[in-house]
């Protein structure tokens, strides 16, 4: 008998936690960029795509719209992964050239065939650092561009 207890208790206690951490049926699910495929046949793309339980609605052309699942036959999306990737390249390419200003205060320029050492001017840091973030953040942007494909959310065979 005991030991049916502790195992009611256990089971108890891990269904618990596994409705803890499980996401709730309604929750919203958001993503940058959405088509919306309608069942009368039309085809709405748009951004800032949020699917609730009952509805999904997207920023068409700078109007909220608002459709019931029932009236939609498929869903796609993009998670808009250019601007993350962008952020994390530049910002990680502009620290590590900023460490490496801390580390090596000191840069080379060549006159006349001769290596010069000299020490650079805050502006001419700042400008190092721009430069270096706004490049690696383009690269990583189109990376992302490129990596960011269409892909089914909802889809409703009725």
């Amino acid at each position: 008998m005991r030991s049916t207890g502790r195992k009611l208790v256990i089971v108890a206690i891990m269904l618990g936690l596994l409705t803890a951490f499980t996401p709730a049926q309604g929750a919203l699910q958001a993503y940058a960029k959405g088509k919306i495929m309608l069942k009368k046949g039309f085809i709405l793309e748009g951004k800032s795509l949020q699917i609730f339980m009952d509805r999904a609605s997207m920023e068409v052309r700078g109007v909220e719209q608002s459709y019931q699942l029932s009236e939609i036959s498929q869903i796609m999306a993009k998670q808009g992964k250019a601007k993350k990737f962008g952020k994390y390249c530049g910002g990680s390419c502009a620290g590590f050239m900023l460490l490496t200003m801390i580390n090596n205060p000191k840069a080379t320029q060549m006159e006349d065939g001769v290596e010069i050492e000299y020490t650079p001017t805050v502006g001419e840091k700042v400008m190092t650092l721009a430069l270096v973030g706004g490049v690696s953040y383009g690269g990583g942007y189109l990376a992302g561009q490129l990596s960011d494909e269409w892909q089914i959310v909802y889809f409703y065979n009725g």
